[in-house]
């Protein structure tokens, strides 16, 4: 089945991101500290990631018994320090916090939303785009506070409209709280998230701002061509989204891979020629079977088998065997996993690597797992509620769809074919003919190197007539 092929942009509608955050009673230093780590830690990784630029301009601002701007909206790349000395300065800023009623709060805050809109306004009307440099097109305010976010989340609902809105895409509450309960409210323009102090939780909070929000087309058609003429036919559209930070878009991402072959590229680890490290794995977890999402697993993997390294005498060799499938039995007995460190470090930078040990009857599956630092957060999705049943005619048509499908048993890849071997042939050829060109195209030229060239060339061409 040939489909055209379609296109679509990807992190081309992110929005600017400015923090605005809440420094008075109750809020503490060290509630801050966390806050202004987590927010940095993203941040780095927004400069840091190749590809897409995730997070256009930044800029921070906070509210005690006034409004203050720390930092004016900057293009996230080539700022980091800039962006870094700015947290520096609000921590320093902020050194104590003063008690106010809610509604002079409320006053604050209202002025502290105009006063960005305004300044974002006013930066991007002036036009001063530039084609290595992207401009966002809309400004996203988070509201980081320990007051109670409903009724914050309530008033702004009512006085939005009353803001100049054209620039802006949301307004985010996120209420910080001792409670257990996490919880998100959608609003119109204005959202409310509440979640317990957690450097992990807050940092997937702000790795929303790393997902793209490019909503202009599909990610992903599947289609069901099974379906008979009588019937239309089912293609299903999705989005793609991330579940973990691609390593290789990062700059020390080879630290998160096990190597097996020597090749060139950006974020490989460099030895002499035909060389590649020998791994340690630190066994430091056993993980049940059914304990491991899939989401949260990486990279290609990798078989293990007992080496057959010849300089391993006779009985070691034969022990090294038996203590390898005794493990694989344990760990099929159990259903369990193993979870793994490497130790490896380069250039005094260490940076483990964590892996799962999956069993087979003789062999082990080796797994690349992300690292706290690498997952990406769940997006929320509006969803049918699953209580609205679906109309009998919907499950009817996929019912049989799948009935018609056939069913394989135990899948074998000798079932399904890329068609790599004609598509490299192919690719070969035409490298070959491009050689050809170039060498024509300089018939013309004088040099020995060029007329030994000519000479190939010709013998080839009536090798292939003959």
């Amino acid at each position: 089945m040939n489909i055209p092929i379609r296109t679509r942009t990807a992190f081309h509608s992110q929005p600017a991101q400015h923090l605005l955050i809440d420094v008075g009673n109750p809020m503490t230093p060290e509630i801050l500290r966390f806050i202004i780590e987590a927010v940095a830690n993203v941040i780095t990784l927004a400069n840091s990631m190749y590809g897409g630029v995730r997070v256009p301009e930044f800029g921070m601002s906070f509210i005690n018994i006034n409004y203050c701007n720390v930092l004016q909206f900057v293009h996230v790349r080539g700022n980091l320090p800039k962006i870094n000395k700015s947290f520096k300065s609000l921590e320093d800023m902020v050194r104590s916090n003063e008690k106010s009623t809610f509604q002079h709060f409320i006053d604050n805050l209202k002025f502290a939303i105009c006063k960005i809109l305004e300044e974002y306004g006013s930066k991007h009307n002036v036009g001063s785009t530039s084609r290595d440099k992207p401009i966002s097109q809309f400004v996203v305010i988070t509201i980081v506070t320990l007051r109670d976010g409903s009724k914050i989340q309530e008033y702004l609902e009512d006085i939005v409209k009353s803001f100049s809105i054209e620039k802006l895409k949301k307004i985010h509450i996120l209420q910080i709280t001792e409670s257990i309960n996490n919880l998100t409210k959608i609003g119109v323009l204005v959202d409310h998230t509440q979640i317990t102090l957690n450097s992990f939780k807050l940092e997937q909070f702000f790795k929303l701002w790393l997902l793209d929000c490019d909503t202009s087309q599909e990610h992903i058609c599947i289609h069901f061509n099974n379906c008979n003429n009588s019937r239309k036919k089912i293609v299903i559209k999705c989005d793609v989204v991330d579940s973990v930070i691609n390593p290789f878009l990062l700059p020390l991402g080879h630290f998160y891979q096990i190597q097996t072959d020597y090749f060139k590229g950006s974020g490989v680890i460099k030895f002499p020629e035909k060389h590649i490290p020998v791994y340690n794995l630190t066994i430091t977890k056993r993980i049940s079977g059914s304990g491991v999402c899939e989401s949260l697993l990486f990279g290609l993997p990798q078989k293990l088998s007992p080496t057959k390294c010849w300089q391993l005498e006779g009985n070691d060799s034969t022990i090294n065997q038996l203590n390898f499938y005794a493990l694989c039995k344990q760990l099929l007995d159990k259903n369990e996993y193993l979870l793994a460190m490497s130790t490896y470090s380069q250039e005094n930078i260490s940076m483990p690597g964590h892996y799962i040990l999956i069993p087979g009857k003789d062999t082990l599956l080796l797994r690349a797992v992300a690292s706290s630092e690498l997952v990406l957060p769940n997006r929320k999705i509006d969803l049918l509620q699953t209580n609205n049943e679906l109309s009998q005619n919907i499950r009817d048509n996929i019912d049989i769809t799948f009935n018609e499908l056939p069913l394989i048993e135990d899948f074998t890849p000798d079932t399904v074919s890329s068609n790599l071997y004609l598509n490299l042939k192919s690719n070969f050829s035409k490298k070959m003919e491009w050689n050809e060109e170039v060498v024509m195209k300089n018939s013309n030229v004088d040099h020995p190197a060029l007329d030994s060239q000519r000479t190939k060339l010709c013998l080839t061409r009536k090798r292939r007539l003959l």
